[in-house]
């Protein structure tokens, strides 16, 4: 029990680090023109690609949690069958969901660059 408490509260610290450089990167996600009104197709462009790549990053942090805990699954499986089955099914299905995420990384920036959007308004 004192393990699972232990587990927890590093998951939740973990998840609080993960999420303090989207909440930082959020703060440049809209472009100057908001302020003003006038903005461009490509200003909103920028905006929703900036959003993109930031739900992407966070994902990503996500499949990094995932393969630690298909991998602690897996060493803590004690020889049973079951556990090493279950640890390595997630470590599979974290490197489908990787592929996935990669392929649409490459969806986005195959849009932003064949759209012309500026990369002044990309942080990234």
């Amino acid at each position: 029990m004192r393990f699972r408490l232990i587990i927890s509260i590093a998951i939740l610290c973990g998840l609080f680090l993960i999420a303090a450089p989207s909440v930082y990167a959020a703060v440049t996600l809209l472009p100057p023109c908001i302020k003003t009104g006038g903005c461009s197709v490509a200003e909103m462009m920028g905006t929703i690609t900036n959003a993109a790549k930031m739900l992407l990053g966070v994902v990503g942090s996500v499949v990094l949690l995932m393969f630690i805990y298909g991998g602690l699954t897996w060493l803590t499986s004690g020889g049973d069958s079951d556990k090493i089955k279950s640890g390595m099914n997630i470590i599979k299905q974290t490197v489908i969901g990787l592929i996935i995420i990669f392929g649409a990384y490459v969806g986005i920036h195959f849009l932003t660059e064949a759209l012309g959007v500026s990369k002044s308004f990309l942080p990234f």
